[in-house]
């Protein structure tokens, strides 16, 4: 893990050519084991209260096996990800400016991209620094992630602001392709919450708007999810996100279905923005354009 601090974050470091591989994460093989909450948070520990809404208020993230923590413009380009026990490539609180572009992510345990933390200093700042934002993921190749912790995201985001996730090409998750927000509109102002049995102001009462607002998923090509579990989809938001327009050009062209008896979803495929189109930095037999019909 590279770990910068608050006032002095790790910063301008280029990554490129390179193979991360056979890594792994043992905490589920501890007593604490591997209790799931979403999206690869989970339990930790003994002391959590019961509760009736099925999920815990404070969380602990699985780590990546390349992890970042206060972390500013540092580029991941054309890179490979193979056979690691944890998340991808991680990066967590004050996350700015960083790029993931062109890379390939394949035999992953947890998720392959994870941006942005869950905690209160992630949704509520207190400083400047504190912030994820600004971040890109464009262009990756995703392949069979989520092999152990099928709660997992193929791409996940936590409290960010103005992320972008473009180009993506994801193929077999076991639960949604991408996957942004947390907290069910109980960090939200007016604390509404979007789960059964919950109530207003069970998670402390907050005033202003959580970080998750301006993030943009464009154009990606997302196959193959919720191979395991349900209640998801290609893409999953939750939480109350601050309205930006540009934020609204991603629609599913057909709904996925989770069947006991037929897993293999279906595709979907945004196509609304008029980007350029790019393809990804792999050879070309797994490049996707996405100006072209989706097979």
């Amino acid at each position: 893990m590279h770990r910068g601090r608050l006032a002095a974050p790790i910063e301008r470091i280029r990554f490129a050519g390179l193979t991360f591989a056979y890594a792994t994460w043992l905490r589920p093989s501890t007593a604490d084991g591997y209790v799931a909450d979403q999206s690869g948070f989970h339990l930790v520990g003994w002391d959590h209260a019961a509760n009736v809404i099925g999920h815990a208020q404070h969380v602990a993230c699985t780590p990546g096996n390349v992890r970042f923590v206060y972390a500013r413009r540092i580029v991941f380009a054309r890179n490979r990800f193979l056979h690691l026990g944890g998340v991808g490539l991680d990066f967590d609180t004050g996350a700015q400016h960083d790029v993931v572009v062109g890379n390939r992510f394949e035999d992953i345990s947890s998720a392959a991209i994870q941006v942005g933390g869950v905690d209160d200093v992630d949704h509520h700042p207190p400083h400047a620094a504190d912030w994820t934002h600004d971040d890109r993921i464009t262009d990756n190749l995703v392949l069979n992630v989520g092999r152990e912790f099928i709660d997992a995201a193929g791409i996940y985001v936590g409290f960010a602001t103005r992320t972008l996730v473009r180009h993506d090409d994801i193929d077999g998750v076991p639960w949604s392709g991408i996957a942004l927000g947390w907290g069910w509109g109980l960090y939200d102002p007016h604390s509404l919450p979007g789960l059964p049995n919950a109530t207003s102001g069970a998670w402390g009462t907050w005033l202003r708007p959580t970080t998750s607002r301006g993030n943009r998923v464009l154009q990606n090509r997302i196959r193959n999810f919720l191979m395991e579990v349900w209640d998801g989809g290609a893409v999953y938001t939750q939480g109350r996100p601050e309205r930006d327009p540009r934020a609204l050009h991603h629609r599913a062209r057909r709904r996925s279905r989770a069947h006991p008896e037929r897993r293999r979803a279906t595709t979907s495929v945004s196509r609304l923005s008029r980007a350029p189109t790019r393809r990804h930095a792999e050879p070309r037999t797994h490049g996707w354009n996405p100006q072209r019909r989706s097979r």
